[in-house]
């Protein structure tokens, strides 16, 4: 898929095509990503098919490769029943009751209220690929898939209008759809930084977002957040496609969820985000150096995913 150019990037929001893919093994994303292709398995990104849309690292405009990727014999076996490879039914994540802005419930598994004020990500009423500019911020959305001969889309990647969603939710939201692929999957990822910059949410607790599903649709994502521990661009692992396990790039930071069909919301805190232990490993996520966000789905799945209101706290 061409790259979008900047210009175009910004006029729409919907540039999903390969992120959301759960064990990304050969992907290019559609937007700048500085990460670089991998092959590691389990992980979301990888080098592989190119997706149109603004990848969120390097230049807005550029052609870049997700920060991802892995291979699905690799990543806890292959079956997508079984949680190790990326999107299954591993540790799930319940939806929580509450508002874009505050949870009364820790729909990720967590007790207690969450009841602080959300640093919003995006919540594409500005129908744009652009995270909110603010605390830093400023990335772009992108898609990434396997490179096989499934599809995703829409293409170019552009904002979606709302229909019988929570009145929270304003009038857009990020839609993506995506089949036919036999490799890893597919992904939707944004950079948190424009450039693929690294960002430091030290004093930040986690990531919650608003999201369904089209009915009869998979309902099994992958959130996982990329650090300078799992990314080839932190120099802490070792890129190569022929890596031995333990030292591959892109075992990143995650947690797999079953998603439904009507419009929820998810608390992730980052405490229980974990590798699948196929790639170099960490003792936690590395908050001071966070690259990005991506979430993803295996291959042979059908994707019809809707996305909203993603906030840290």
């Amino acid at each position: 898929m061409a790259w979008l150019a900047l210009a175009g990037m910004l006029s729409s929001c919907s540039v999903y095509q390969a992120e959301l893919l759960d064990d990304a093994a050969a992907v290019t994303e559609s937007g700048s990503s500085s990460g670089g292709t991998s092959k590691t398995p389990g992980s979301t990104g990888g080098a592989g098919k190119s997706s149109s849309g603004g990848g969120s690292s390097g230049s807005k405009a550029g052609s870049s490769s997700t920060s991802g990727g892995s291979m699905v014999e690799e990543a806890g076996g292959a079956s997508e029943e079984a949680g190790g490879a990326g999107n299954t039914a591993g540790s799930d994540s319940a939806p929580a009751a509450g508002s874009a802005g505050t949870t009364t419930g820790a729909g990720s598994g967590g007790s207690g209220p969450v009841a602080q004020p959300g640093d919003l990500l995006d919540g594409f009423e500005d129908q744009d690929l652009v995270l909110e500019q603010s605390a830093g911020r400023g990335g772009v959305w992108y898609l990434f898939d396997d490179g096989s001969v499934g599809t995703a889309g829409p293409t170019p990647l552009a904002c979606s209008k709302l229909s019988s969603a929570p009145a929270e939710l304003g009038v857009y939201a990020m839609h993506v759809t995506a089949t036919g692929f036999t490799g890893w999957g597919s992904g939707l990822g944004v950079d948190f930084r424009a450039g693929k910059k690294p960002y430091d949410a030290s004093k930040l607790s986690g990531v919650r977002f608003w999201a369904r599903v089209g009915e009869g649709k998979n309902t099994r994502h992958r959130l996982q957040l990329v650090d300078a521990t799992t990314d080839a661009l932190g120099g802490k692992c070792n890129p190569a496609s022929s890596a031995p396990d333990g030292e591959k790039c892109d075992d990143h930071f995650g947690k797999n969820l079953t998603l439904t069909s009507s419009w929820a919301l998810y608390v992730v805190p980052f405490a229980e985000l974990s590798q699948i232990g196929w790639g170099n490993p960490a003792a936690a996520l590395d908050k001071t150096t966070l690259y990005g966000l991506q979430l993803t789905a295996k291959a042979k799945l059908d994707v019809d995913l809707w996305l909203d209101q993603i906030e840290f706290f």
